[in-house]
This record gives structure tokens, sequence and C-alpha cells, in this order.
């Protein structure tokens, strides 16, 4: 029977934050946890979807994987038109559409194109909550395009956990692909000033540093969990070495994602030396603002 005719509330614990910043690692962590389920960046789904050559975790393409094979059939099943989901995807779920997205109210041509990729985004969690028996979906997408459809749907619950990263560990990371790290913190603040802005009234939210987490990683998931009135679980064993099932997480940090059954976490800052110490002085001088707010030490 089509998923449209079995109306269900599906939790979503939506991983905010900008890129780089250890999302698919802590969504792999959450994802292993009894009534958890970790899919990676969900708004990558409809692009992958239409791509044969596109993995998810297991290694499998979506249609080969035995997960989204049968997320796939369902939403064909409810006449999802999948091509033209994955085209209004590409045209709204990215950072730079987000203005389009919130003015959609006055553009009929977007308003459109929104409202069926809301509708099939609601049928997907549907699907996924129902393949997953119910779990919590870990969704680690981070793009506030995502997020607003996500406070859009009809039937979820949302519970949102904004993951920080040091600016400057960002910034140092994109510049290993050659982006400019100045520009990288700038993008950093607004993301991350815009998420809290858009995140505000929701009533279950939280905030971990990524380098809380990689430093005590048990403790930061349970009070996580705790902040966001999901149910707290005992962990045995350190997190740092700890066997997780296979994951089906689409989109992220494909060495995360493939990286086998033990998942290192581990605390990554070759930025403190790496960086030239001009760069690194003039991106504390720009990020300032928010790197004491998170409570970052400016100077080393």
């Amino acid at each position: 029977m089509p998923l449209s005719s079995h109306p269900i509330t599906t939790r979503v614990l939506f991983v905010a934050g900008s890129m780089r910043s250890g999302s698919t690692l802590i969504g792999r962590a959450l994802g292993g946890l009894p009534g958890f389920v970790d899919v990676g960046e969900v708004h990558w789904f409809w692009e992958h979807c239409v791509n044969p050559v596109a993995r998810c975790g297991c290694g499998m393409n979506l249609r080969g994987c035995v997960f989204w094979g049968q997320v796939v059939l369902d939403l064909e099943r409810d006449n999802v038109d999948l091509e033209q989901v994955a085209s209004d995807a590409r045209t709204l779920l990215r950072t730079r559409s987000l203005g389009r997205v919130w003015l959609r109210r006055i553009a009929p041509g977007p308003s459109h194109k929104w409202s069926v990729l809301l509708r099939a985004s609601e049928l997907l969690f549907a699907s996924i909550e129902s393949r997953s028996h119910g779990a919590v979906i870990v969704d680690s997408s981070k793009l506030l395009p995502h997020f607003t459809l996500l406070r859009e749907m009809t039937d979820v619950d949302l519970r949102v956990l904004h993951l920080v990263r040091d600016g400057r560990a960002v910034a140092h990371s994109w510049q290993k692909r050659q982006r400019s790290p100045f520009l990288t913190m700038l993008i950093w603040m607004i993301q991350n000033c815009l998420m809290e802005l858009a995140s505000r009234r929701l009533p279950y939210r939280s905030r971990v540093l990524y380098e809380v987490f990689a430093d005590r990683p048990v403790k930061a998931v349970q009070r996580v969990l705790g902040e966001l009135e999901l149910t707290p679980h005992v962990l045995e064993g350190p997190l740092t070495d700890i066997a997780l099932p296979p994951t089906h997480g689409i989109g992220g940090s494909s060495r995360a994602r493939f990286s086998g059954e033990t998942a290192e976490i581990a605390l990554d800052d070759e930025w403190r030396t790496n960086l030239a110490p001009v760069t690194r002085a003039a991106l504390t001088l720009i990020g300032m603002p928010l790197l004491k707010r998170y409570g970052y030490r400016l100077w080393h």
C-alpha cells in the first residue's frame, strides 16, 4: 500500500553546521546506537538516486542497496518523478539558493518546485522511517535549505544538533582544496549564525563542539541525547573504537563513510602547525566574535 496513505510521525535528528565539521563521523556514532539509523546527508538522495555511479556507505549504488533500493521502490509506487525531483533539488537544496527558498512565496516558479520537492521529501522520510522500523533518523545534511524543508514537513518530529568545529580548522581543511581560508571563515560565520537564527524557536536543540566530541565522545553523545530528550544509551567500551554496523549513509566524507566497521574518532588539529602564522592570526581576527561565543581559545 502506498506510504502516502499512512501518515506517521517521523523522528529526525538533523545535524546542522558548516561543511568539514565532522558531521559524517558524528552521524555514524549516533547511527550506531540502538533505535537510531544514520542515513548521511539526505539532501543528496535525489541526485544519487538518478546517478548510477553514486554509492551509499555499503558500497552499492542506491538502486542496488538493500536499504535504499526499497526506498526507491516505495517512491516509485507513490508515483514520484525521481528525475524531476532531482532536478528541483539541484536548484533549491543548495546554500546559494537560500534566498530563493525564503522568498519563494513571492516567486511562483520556485514556489511550485518547492511544493513538489516538499511532498516528495515527506514520502522519502516516511519510507526511511518504515524501512528502519521507526528508528530516529540521523540526517547530517547541514544545509539551511534542507533544514527549511524539514521544518515544513508534516508529521516530522524535528530535533537539531548544531555541530561546531573551530573555524580555523575548517578553513585549513578547505585550503587543501584550493579555497581561500578567509572566504571559508566568512562562510563558516554566516552558516553558523543563520543556523542559530533559523533554529532558535525549536523546542529541542543542542550544540556540541567537534573538539569536545572527539575528546570525550561518550559523554558528549549522552549529553546531546539528554538535551534533545531522546533516550540516552549507556555505551559499552570507548566510542573511539566501537564496532559499528554497516552504514547506508549517503554524501559526506568518503573516508568516514567507507572506513569499515571500526570508526576512529580523533581530533584533527593540523591547522595549529600547518597554517602560516599570519594566516592563522588573520583568521582569528575575522572569526573572533563566533570563536569567542563558542568558547575557543583565540591565541595559542
